[in-house]
């Protein structure tokens, strides 16, 4: 039966056994009792998004991301708002996340991940830039807009240059635009 909550309860302590085994058997159980966008599942996996065990969060983002549509308001809420964790491999999960769960062309997701193109972990800005151009259906100027948004007050030579180049090019480059010139980028 779909919605079995009671069931589903059973089964989410499941993805934090130490058995790869165990936790791909709860992932698919939860993906067969649970209906897509079912809220109340979507947050109970979300809690397990912030575990101490990376694939405890693994199994959980999986888990969750297979009862999502892209787009889904609970699911993306959920993961926004692990951006900002201090554990980079969570805020890596989270962006690895959004490419699935989010829709193309979505611009409301860019201010929560354009500040991730300045963290200090280089596999999170990569991620980063993967999110900004998946959802890059708003085309250049929507890419340019980010950049634009990036410069300081004070734009540099190097900020110029970034600025143009993006202009200039298309979704990739403006990727790499604001990869060229990271110690002026600020979307805050």
């Amino acid at each position: 039966e779909k919605n079995d909550h009671k069931s589903i309860a059973l089964i989410i302590p499941r993805l934090k056994s130490p058995s790869s085994d165990v936790r791909k058997a709860a992932t698919s159980a939860i993906k067969q009792l649970a209906s897509k966008g079912d809220v109340h599942t979507i947050l109970q996996l979300g809690s397990l998004l912030e575990h101490p065990e990376s694939m405890v969060r693994k199994s959980a983002m999986v888990a969750m991301l297979s009862i999502s549509e892209p787009g889904d308001p609970t699911a993306t809420a959920v993961i926004l708002k692990l951006l900002t964790h201090d554990l980079y491999e969570v805020r890596l999960l989270a962006l690895n996340g959004l490419k699935t769960a989010v829709r193309p062309g979505d611009r409301d997701i860019e201010h929560h991940v354009g500040p991730l193109l300045q963290d200090g972990e280089v596999r999170v800005r990569q991620a980063a830039r993967q999110v900004l151009d998946a959802l890059g259906s708003a085309g250049v100027s929507g890419g340019v807009d980010v950049v634009a948004r990036s410069v300081a007050a004070r734009p540099a030579t190097s900020s110029r240059s970034a600025l143009a180049a993006a202009s200039r090019g298309t979704r990739s480059s403006v990727s790499s635009a604001a990869a060229s010139a990271p110690e002026i980028i600020d979307l805050s």
